[in-house]
């Protein structure tokens, strides 16, 4: 299992190897509820490891670019390309109600 930093509402950081699903664990230094934090990148026993793809903050100007990209793509093929817009509205939300530490 990874290991994850949390911090509670007084500051204090935790770290504890925790299931990936795990979101809040006790705060060994107070014992109040202690959220997961979003980890830039950690330093893995195979070498370097980066953030999981869920838990990255995407750039405006990426997603602009991809959205370019598949409506290209799919009028090359004659198909009507995915709502992308909808579907990153979609995940903001899921962001917002579950992951509120990543909208910085």
């Amino acid at each position: 299992m990874p290991t994850y930093d949390f911090r509670c509402e007084s500051g204090h950081t935790t770290e504890s190897v925790e299931h990936r699903e795990t979101r809040a664990i006790a705060c060994s230094s107070c014992g109040s509820s202690a959220s997961r934090v979003a980890v830039p990148s950690r330093v893995g026993l195979a070498g370097f490891t980066v953030t999981p793809i869920g838990e990255r903050m995407v750039p405006l100007s990426r997603f602009r670019e991809a959205h370019d990209t598949i409506v290209h793509e799919a009028a090359r093929a004659g198909v009507t390309p995915p709502d992308t817009l909808k579907i990153a509205k979609h995940a903001a939300r899921e962001i917002t109600k579950h992951r509120a530490d990543l909208l910085g």
